[in-house]
């Protein structure tokens, strides 16, 4: 296929799907990538999609006809498709595409992954470039990917990065410490947990507990039981991970009793992953509105897959409510995930008996994921044949269970 396109131009029909496709193709794999209803599997079946597009452009690219100039640049995944192609045919006229394009911080996250996607040396030369760039978005995902290719970044460009004019760059810059566990940075960290931003206070926060800075504990604690924070998600699914297990059930209750949304406390059972709260779960499936929800806290905590172990209701429409639809519930609570119109619906009364079948097989006070306990053998299988954020949780109680292991993207695992 690749040989014959290499001889024949591409017609315009052609070149305009590709234009949607391509940037799409992306999008979904990144949709993927942190959706509890994909397995590695399933990424390795996007990948492959991904790059027969990618291939369109490539061979284009180096038959001097490139598809890069019909792209939108602000289409989802844009950014991702000129700046790969650029990198795979070295072609530094066109990566300047993808850094004029940068205007978003999700924008820099495709530039990002984009380096990843090739090899450090491919990439290093492009990397340089968008390291000196003056556009802080390109130089945030220049960090981003330095730290996934090499655990030892240069103390110069930590130290310059740490300085920069831009929040988001130094807040960036504290995550890369946290997550290579650069501990020479502690005293650094420490300073920044009480600084006027609140990203870089939760960046400092977050990274101290990764590497052991003192306080650190304290001020992520502060990012957890109140919804005027963007980052209280984030900080609860570390916060299970490094408060003693005596304090696990307590916060659990103080979550349960407060006023935040049932998302929220659906998650929190979900990263405390006790089985003493799976009635509560059961309960909550039982109201249309969290329903989805509880049975992703449910397969978190039990690792019942409630599509595979036909768990769920297949006519979801007898749950709806004329008068108030879902997708009208979901925009008023500002905790709503991207991915809950595809969380499979769960039937009470088939999962509350599979509980009653498997229940012996769990213990009260015990902490599960994906229905393993917390061994190192456990996290392990979990990280290879978990949902996406059971793998992201594997990996980030693995980090910390060891403390000279970097955290790497599960998305590129």
């Amino acid at each position: 296929m690749a040989a014959r396109l290499e001889i024949m131009s591409l017609s315009k029909s052609l070149q305009q799907q590709l234009k949607h496709d391509t940037p799409y193709a992306w999008f979904l794999r990144d949709q993927a990538s942190v959706s509890p209803v994909f397995y590695r599997k399933h990424l390795a079946e996007l990948d492959e999609r991904l790059e027969a597009y990618l291939d369109c452009y490539l061979v284009s690219q180096r038959a001097g006809e490139s598809l890069l100039p019909i792209l939108d640049m602000s289409d989802w995944g844009a950014v991702f498709v000129t700046a790969l192609t650029a990198i795979r045919t070295n072609d530094t006229e066109s990566f300047e595409l993808a850094l004029n394009a940068l205007e978003e911080e999700s924008q820099a996250k495709e530039l990002s992954d984009a380096f990843c996607w090739t090899s450090f040396e491919q990439s290093k030369s492009f990397l340089d470039k968008a390291i000196l760039d003056k556009n802080p978005l390109a130089r945030i995902a220049g960090i981003t990917a330095v730290a996934y290719f090499t655990p030892q970044i240069s103390p110069e460009l930590l130290d310059t990065f740490l300085k920069d004019k831009s929040l988001g760059v130094i807040a960036a810059t504290i995550k890369v410490i946290g997550e290579n566990k650069l501990n020479d940075y502690d005293e650094k960290l420490w300073e920044f947990l009480t600084h006027e931003d609140e990203e870089i206070r939760f960046r400092a926060a977050f990274s101290g507990n990764l590497i052991g800075v003192q306080g650190a504990y304290e001020a992520l604690q502060k990012f957890c039981f109140g919804d005027e924070t963007p980052y209280l998600r984030e900080a609860l699914s570390l916060l299970y991970q490094v408060m003693p297990e005596g304090d696990i059930s307590n916060t659990l209750a103080r979550i349960q009793k407060s006023s935040l949304s049932v998302r929220i406390k659906a998650y929190s059972i979900a990263m405390a992953g006790l089985p003493d709260m799976v009635p509560v779960l059961l309960e909550w499936m039982e109201d249309p509105e969290y329903a989805p929800l509880a049975g992703e806290a449910f397969s978190f905590i039990t690792g019942a897959d409630i599509e595979e172990d036909d768990l769920s209701i297949l006519d979801v429409e007898i749950c709806e409510s004329q008068e108030a639809p879902l997708a009208e519930k979901r925009k008023s609570d500002p905790w709503t995930e991207a991915y809950e119109d595809d969380l499979p619906w769960p039937d009470p009364e088939l999962t509350g008996n599979w509980w009653k079948a498997h229940q012996q097989h769990f213990q009260n006070g015990t902490r599960y994921l994906a229905g393993k306990t917390l061994e190192e053998n456990n996290l392990q299988a979990v990280l290879k044949n978990g949902t996406q954020p059971q793998r992201h949780i594997a990996n980030l109680i693995l980090s910390i269970q060891d403390p000279s292991r970097v955290i790497k993207t599960v998305q590129l695992l």
